[in-house]
């Protein structure tokens, strides 16, 4: 009996430590879908003739979540294209994340990852908000992935800029988002970043 219990305790042990190494491993990992940069219209047009891509700088977050006690959302692999006043981040979130949206906005039922009810927005410093163009999807494991695009923002002039989202009917103007966090500061050191080529 003594025997059979030590292997339960050490198989437990065993169990708790890989899931706790497969949950640290799986914190970090983002899809390569994830991190693509999408070209839509607004891009395409910002190509030289020669297929050459804009310039395009990306910027290490300050926060890169919403919420330090819940932190519903998580944002990487932000990328800035200037010429195109054109901006596309990686948004994350958990499937419990799901659970508390349906509770804290009494939902009948548990949204999906990919759920039409959510929307993006950047809000710069005088308040002035840009709905996101287009956002894909992907899920792995516990995690939703969104990448998302903003066109027609020109941070010339927007100062620091805020992502917010939101679920349901919300008017950007009025309503408290969801989530929100911070997601380009002006003063703070870019790196270049090299989009693809386009083919010919």
């Amino acid at each position: 009996m003594g025997k059979i219990l030590k292997t339960v305790m050490i198989t437990g042990i065993f169990l708790f430590c890989g899931m706790f190494i497969l949950r640290i491993i799986l914190s970090d990992y983002w899809p390569a879908e994830a991190k693509e940069i999408y070209a839509n219209s607004v891009l395409d047009a910002a190509y030289s003739d020669a297929g050459l891509p804009p310039e395009a700088f990306t910027q290490d977050p300050v926060t890169p979540y919403d919420n330090k006690d819940r932190a519903h959302f998580f944002f990487r692999y932000f990328v800035l294209i200037p010429d195109a006043k054109q901006i596309q981040l990686t948004l994350r979130y958990n499937d419990s994340t799901l659970e508390d949206i349906k509770n804290d906005l009494k939902l009948d039922g548990l949204p999906t990852g990919d759920d039409a009810r959510f929307s993006y927005y950047l809000r710069d410093e005088s308040g002035k908000v840009y709905a996101h163009s287009f956002a894909t999807y992907s899920h792995f494991m516990i995690y939703n992935y969104r990448r998302v695009v903003f066109d027609n923002v020109d941070t010339s002039v927007t100062g620091m800029l805020y992502l917010d989202v939101y679920f349901g009917d919300a008017d950007p103007e009025t309503d408290v988002p969801y989530g929100s966090m911070l997601v380009y500061v002006p003063e703070k050191s870019v790196e270049k970043y090299q989009i693809p080529i386009k083919a010919k």
